[in-house]
């Protein structure tokens, strides 16, 4: 069955927020001014007494939701079907928020975010397009940021250990570039390739841009391109 979880509320003065969903996808999206909503989608089998908490809260005070179950252990004798349990959570939050967003196997996306973004998750893909700073750590998932608006002068830091990176930057964007991995790199602009081992290589775009871009991979492929979409879209 699917049930269905709603809130909404203000954010605290901060302009914080701390978003963990360990069972599903996290979406982020601009919301309207102030105001933050929160919808969460809840799938669990109609037998299954073990409630899934959604929390929101706040913690040092920064907005805190937090997909939480009843521990693993107490299931243990229940039919294995009831472990068979999904939350996919959507929060819309002012487009300025510093966000903390962090999901394990789920896909976490950002998009028309204009403040900081820190993304992790364990295997889960990161997908991220606004105009902010951004750092995105994921260890078996891709990754994807796309950079928006005409001139983009954040720094952006994403790591991962054997997932693909593809950047997209606006095509007038100032910056100083660096792509780092064993597998292949390609890019849309004049690079630089220096080797750091036998197998470790590293390509620089930019010398003294504005924007700080480091894109690092164990042994996935990294990308890194000119938008093909117009740099106002969010």
């Amino acid at each position: 069955m699917i049930e269905r979880f709603e809130w909404r509320g203000t954010l605290p003065e901060s302009g914080q927020a701390r978003l963990v969903n360990a069972y599903g996808d996290l979406r982020v999206r601009p919301g309207q001014r102030d105001e933050v909503y929160v919808l969460a989608n809840i799938q669990h089998h109609r037998e299954d007494a073990r409630l899934v908490d959604i929390h929101v809260g706040s913690e040092a005070g920064a907005l805190e939701v937090e997909v939480v179950y009843p521990d693993s252990a107490v299931g243990r004798e229940h039919p294995a079907e009831w472990n068979r349990r999904r939350v996919d959570l959507t929060v819309l939050l002012p487009a300025s928020t510093r966000v903390e967003g962090t999901t394990v196997a789920g896909l976490a996306e950002f998009r028309g975010l204009s403040g900081e973004v820190s993304a992790v998750s364990e295997t889960g893909e990161i997908r991220w397009r606004g105009s902010g700073a951004l750092v995105a750590r994921t260890q078996h998932g891709a990754v994807l940021a796309q950079f928006r608006r005409g001139i983009w002068k954040g720094r952006a830091v994403v790591e991962t250990s054997t997932g693909a990176i593809r950047a997209e930057l606006p095509r007038d964007a100032d910056v100083t570039a660096t792509a780092q991995t064993r597998g292949e790199i390609s890019t849309d602009y004049s690079m630089r390739i220096e080797f750091l081992s036998e197998e470790l290589k590293r390509g620089v775009v930019g010398e003294a841009g504005e924007a700080v871009l480091v894109l690092k991979s164990y042994s996935g492929t990294v990308k890194l391109l000119r938008s093909r979409v117009a740099a106002d879209q969010g």
